[in-house]
């Protein structure tokens, strides 16, 4: 029927924590989504996943799938998945995906063999968000750090559209080391650097709290935020 789950973050004064359910699920790596729905029960089931960053189906098989009672699964985002096609694991980059419950039932059959059989849902569609574990900065030459997970590196055929990195309204764009004004790296794919622009929105006053919103492949990471010098 639907996917969900509830997205926990810190607000700015580092110690009130705010949780928002999202629906379609929105999540993290290593957070959990959970799919809602009817007739899971059986031998054992599967969770598939369907995207554009390859051909066929894949398998979540490190996901950590749990049955609660028949109409609700829950599953861990996990940063691989296994191709059905030729049983390869590959990455699962952050983005769009569709999600199928496959259901295996054993039947015996006349002759005394056992045959599974499979049933599939319909898909339904969720989101793997970008994790940022870190935040540090502004230092004072204005560079602020984050590390997380994953942030594209600046190699072909990565386009500024597959990262895209805001302080509040105002986007960054991705520059050479170090970064200069109003620029950004990624050194690899768990870290990023940012200079805050020279010079700052009027609006940026001192000791203001501005949203740091880092979005990879269209998907958003969960609120952090970074204080005005």
């Amino acid at each position: 029927f639907s996917s969900q789950n509830l997205l926990a973050f810190t607000l700015p004064d580092g110690i009130t924590m705010q949780q928002v359910l999202v629906q379609p699920a929105q999540t993290p790596y290593g957070s959990t989504v959970e799919f809602h729905g009817a007739g899971f029960t059986g031998d054992h089931i599967e969770l598939l996943l369907f995207s554009p960053y390859w051909q066929g189906a894949a398998r979540a098989e490190t996901w950590d799938l749990a049955l609660a009672g028949g109409n609700r699964i829950t599953a861990t985002i996990r940063e691989t998945v296994v191709l059905e096609k030729d049983g390869s694991t590959v990455e699962a980059p952050p983005g769009l995906y569709a999600a199928r419950i496959r259901v295996v039932r054993s039947r015996a059959l006349p002759n005394g063999t056992v045959r599974e059989f499979g049933q599939l849902s319909n898909q339904v569609p969720f989101t793997v968000s970008p994790r940022i574990d870190t935040v540090s900065g502004p230092d004072p030459g204005g560079i602020v750090s984050a590390t997380g997970y994953i942030f594209p590196p600046a190699e072909p055929p990565v386009e500024d559209e597959d990262l895209q990195v805001y302080l509040g309204e105002n986007r960054l764009f991705r520059g050479d080391a170090p970064p200069g004004p109003g620029n950004f790296i990624t050194p690899t794919n768990t870290s990023l650097e940012l200079r805050l622009p020279d010079p700052m929105p009027e609006a940026w006053v001192s000791g203001r709290y501005i949203p740091l919103r880092i979005l990879v492949n269209g998907a958003e990471s969960p609120p952090n935020w970074i204080e005005v010098p």
